[in-house]
C-alpha cells in the first residue's frame, strides 16, 4: 500500500468540500470527550487537501462516503508500517516508539512551568550563543513575546481560564484582541504569520522544513504539520484545526523552530541544560562535582561526565533527539548510528571512564538527561536494541561494567528532571530512592517519567524556575 491512491482521490474533490468535511469531522471529534480519536487522521487529510485538492478538472464535491473511504485508505497505509507486524520488527518497543512519535505529543499536556522552563532555559541562562537573539533576528519576535503568546492561547483554548471567553471550537477573536493589547498589533502580525499555514504558501513551508518528513508514505507517523503551524488560513479567516494540537505547540515550539533554523542551537542549548540541572541539584542541596572539578580532581586525560551526584550518581546532559526518519524507522541499525555519538558515548565512554578514575568499589548510578522525551522505551529496551553490542565493544572489562549496570542507567527529560527536583523538595525523597523505586517497579513503564506519576506533584513551586517576564511567571 502507498498514499498515490488517497492522493489521486483527493485530486478529484474541490478544495472546499474536502476542507469542510475534515473541519466537521475534527470538531466533532474535539467536542466529544466519551472516547479517544485519531484526530492526526483528518489533520493528514488536511494537510494533503491543500497539497493536492482540485488538481484534476472538473472537480467533484466530496461526500461523507468518499470521506470514509479515505479514512479507510489511510487505516491501511498504516496498517501496512512494519510497526505493526511483530515478526519483522521484533520488539513491541519499537511500535510504541512509532506510536509515541505519532500520538504522544498531543497528549503531553503544558502547564505554567512549561513556559518558565522554557524561559529560563533560553532567556535567562547565557551560553556562547545568544538564542534569544537569534530567534529575534529570524521572526521579528522576542522569546517571552511568543511564550506569552502561547500561554494566552494555552490558558484561552486548553483551560477556557480567560474572563468573558469560553472556547466553543472556534478560535474567536477575543485571545488575538489580548495579544494585541499584550505586545501590539505588529507583533501579532508576526505571530499570526509564524503560525499561520494556508493553501497558498504550504509549499514555502514544507520545502524550507528540514525536519518534515519528505516521504508521503510515512507522514501518517509525523506529528501533524499544524503543531508547528496551528493557525489554519482558510477563507480569510484563522481556524484551529483541533485544540488538541496546542498542547505540542506551547511544550516545544521554539524548540523545533531554532533546531531548523540555527545550526548552534543544539551545542549551545547543550550547554544550558548543564547550568540549568546545577541550579536544581543547588536548590535542593544536593552535594555533587562539575565536569571542570572532576578535571581538578582526577586531571584533564578523565573521560568526565557533567556531574558526579553524592560520589555515586553520574548525570551526563545531551541535547539530542531522534531525528524524524529514526523515530518512524527505529531499526537497530538506524539507532545504533543515531545514538552512537550521544546514548553510548554518554555510557560506555563517559561513564565508564568516569568510574575508572575514580577506582571505588561503589555501585554506581548513571542519568541522561534529554531535552525531550526520547520515547525507545525503559533501559532494558534500549540495552537489547543497540547499547548492549556497543558497550561490550568498548567495555569489555565485565568486573568495569558491573560498577554500573545497565539497569542503573536512567533516560529522563528535563521536565520530568523538574519533577524529579519538586519531589525531592516537597515529599524529602532522596534522588538515589527515587531512581531505585523506579528500578523495583512491579510494572514496567515505557518511560521514566511514568514512575513519577506515583509521588502525585500537583504545583510545581522551584525557585530556579521562577522567571523575570510578567507573562510567563504568572
Amino acid at each position: 500500500m502507498n498514499y498515490k491512491p488517497i492522493r489521486n482521490k483527493i485530486a478529484t474533490f474541490s478544495y472546499e468540500s474536502l476542507v469542510g468535511l475534515l473541519f466537521n469531522i475534527l470538531k466533532t471529534q474535539e467536542a466529544d470527550n466519551s472516547r479517544p480519536h485519531a484526530f492526526w487522521h483528518p489533520l493528514l487529510l488536511l494537510r494533503w487537501a491543500m497539497e493536492f485538492s482540485g488538481s484534476k478538472y472538473p472537480n467533484k464535491i466530496a461526500t461523507s462516503s468518499n470521506l470514509a473511504r479515505l479514512f479507510k485508505q489511510l487505516e491501511d497505509l498504516e496498517m501496512d508500517h512494519d510497526t505493526f507486524n511483530l515478526k519483522r520488527n521484533g520488539r513491541l518497543s519499537k511500535t510504541f516508539t512509532i506510536l509515541a512519535f505519532q500520538q504522544f505529543q498531543y497528549q503531553e499536556k503544558p502547564w505554567f512551568e512549561t513556559f518558565q522552563r522554557q524561559y529560563v532555559l533560553y532567556c535567562k541562562l547565557k551560553g556562547s550563543h545568544d538564542i534569544s537573539q537569534s530567534f529575534e533576528d529570524i521572526t521579528g519576535l522576542s522569546i517571552g513575546d511568543i511564550l506569552s503568546i502561547l500561554k494566552i492561547l494555552w490558558m484561552a483554548i486548553l483551560h477556557n481560564a480567560m474572563p468573558g471567553y469560553r472556547y466553543n471550537g472556534s478560535l474567536g477573536n477575543e485571545p488575538l484582541f489580548m495579544i494585541s493589547d499584550l505586545v501590539g498589533k505588529e507583533k501579532l502580525k508576526k505571530a499570526i504569520e509564524l503560525f499561520s499555514i494556508s493553501r497558498e504558501n504550504i509549499k514555502t513551508i514544507v520545502s524550507q522544513d528540514k525536519r518534515l518528513i519528505r516521504d508521503y508514505n510515512l507522514q501518517v507517523f509525523e506529528p501533524s504539520i499544524f503543531t508547528i503551524r496551528p493557525f489554519f488560513k482558510y477563507k480569510g479567516s484563522l481556524h484551529l484545526p483541533h485544540k488538541d494540537i496546542l498542547n505540542h505547540t506551547a511544550n516545544h515550539f521554539v524548540y523545533d523552530f531554532m533546531k531548523n533554523r540555527d545550526d548552534k542551537f543544539s551545542e549551545d542549548l547543550g550547554k544550558r541544560l548543564e547550568k540549568y540541572v546545577e541550579q536544581g541539584l543547588q536548590e535542593n542541596q544536593i552535594s555533587f562535582q562539575s565536569e571542570s572539578q572532576l578535571k581538578k580532581r582526577f586531571g584533564r586525560d578523565c573521560k568526565s561526565v557533567d556531574f558526579l551526584i553524592e560520589e555515586d550518581i553520574l548525570l551526563e546532559c545531551k541535547a539530542i533527539e531522534l531525528r524524524p526518519y529514526a523515530n518512524i524507522n527505529p531499526t537497530d541499525d538506524i539507532l545504533s548510528s543515531e545514538m552512537s555519538k550521544s546514548i553510548t558515548k554518554a555510557y560506555a565512554h563517559q561513564m565508564m571512564g568516569t568510574i575508572v578514575c575514580i577506582d571505588q568499589q561503589f555501585e554506581y548510578f548513571g542519568i541522561i538527561l534529554t531535552y525531550k522525551k526520547m520515547n525507545l522505551g525503559e533501559t532494558q529496551d534500549i540495552w537489547e536494541q543497540f547499547l548492549e553490542r556497543e558497550t561490550l565493544a568498548i567495555v569489555p572489562d565485565e568486573e568495569l561494567r558491573r560498577k554500573l549496570p545497565y539497569i542503573n542507567l536512567f533516560f529522563i527529560d528535563l521536565a520530568s528532571w523538574d519533577l524529579v527536583m519538586q519531589i525531592m523538595k516537597s515529599k524529602k525523597v532522596p534522588l538515589k530512592t527515587i531512581l531505585i523505586n523506579a528500578q523495583n517497579a512491579r510494572e514496567r513503564k515505557f518511560g521514566f517519567y511514568m514512575h513519577l506519576l506515583e509521588y502525585k506533584i500537583e504545583r510545581i513551586d522551584l525557585e530556579y524556575l521562577k522567571s523575570d517576564h510578567p507573562i510567563v511567571n504568572i
